[in-house]
Formats: C-alpha cells, sequence, structure tokens
C-alpha cells in the first residue's frame, strides 16, 4: 500500500487573523425579535494547543497548526438566550481592476487588484 498525497489540494494553515468570528444572540425563539449581531476578537478567544510534558514534544511548539481552543468571554455570554457563532475565512473585498490572459503566454491568467492606489498583480498557470 502506497502513503502519499494524492490530488493537488492541502489543508491551508490557518491562524486567528485569518478568520472572522461573528456571535448572533437572541433571546428567545421569536421570529419577531431583531437578533444582536457581534463581531469577536479572533486573536483574543483563539489560543493554539502547545506540546507540553505529556506530549512528548518540544515546549511552546504548536501541537497541531491549525487546532485551536475556543475560549469565549463569560463578560459577553453571560445573558439567557441562543447563541450562534459563525466562523469564517475573513475577507477582503475590494474591486477588480483588470483579468485576463498573457498574450505570450496563453496557459497565463491573471487578476489585477488595485488596494488604495497599490495595484497587485496575481498570476495563475
Amino acid at each position: 500500500m502506497a502513503l502519499g498525497t494524492y490530488g493537488i489540494k492541502r489543508p491551508s494553515d490557518v491562524s486567528p487573523d485569518d478568520v472572522d468570528i461573528l456571535m448572533v444572540y437572541t433571546s428567545s425563539r421569536d421570529a419577531t425579535e431583531v437578533p444582536v449581531i457581534r463581531k469577536l476578537d479572533a486573536s483574543s478567544i483563539l489560543t493554539p494547543y502547545y506540546h507540553n510534558t505529556t506530549t512528548g514534544g518540544n515546549p511552546n511548539i504548536e501541537l497541531l497548526g491549525g487546532l485551536y481552543n475556543l475560549q469565549l468571554p463569560a463578560t459577553q455570554f453571560k445573558d439567557k438566550g441562543i447563541y450562534t457563532l459563525y466562523i469564517k475565512p475573513a475577507e477582503i473585498r475590494t474591486p477588480l481592476a483588470d483579468c485576463g490572459v498573457l498574450s505570450s503566454l496563453p496557459n497565463v491568467k491573471g487578476v489585477i487588484f488595485d488596494i488604495n492606489n497599490y495595484v497587485w498583480y496575481i498570476l495563475f498557470s
């Protein structure tokens, strides 16, 4: 039996800066109630798991990259009700300046982002 990576996709290395966490709160299941939506600071409530004497690894090195402990602050979650947490990839919304194909290399496609007068070129092959 062969061991190896199949396909071209691999898991991403996620850090708390790469995600947005949104909290939706309602005090009851009443559909007429307007929910409270709040964005939480992911870097303060997500903490990585580190090696210790039990795991046998080097201290202060992450046990598994992307594995985090979610510690919700009791000050924000003190009321009785229904809480829903959305954890999603962070987004940067920006208009595309241009997209197309290189004339000299038709296999290479790309997009151009204009972010505050800084132009980013991203090429795909």
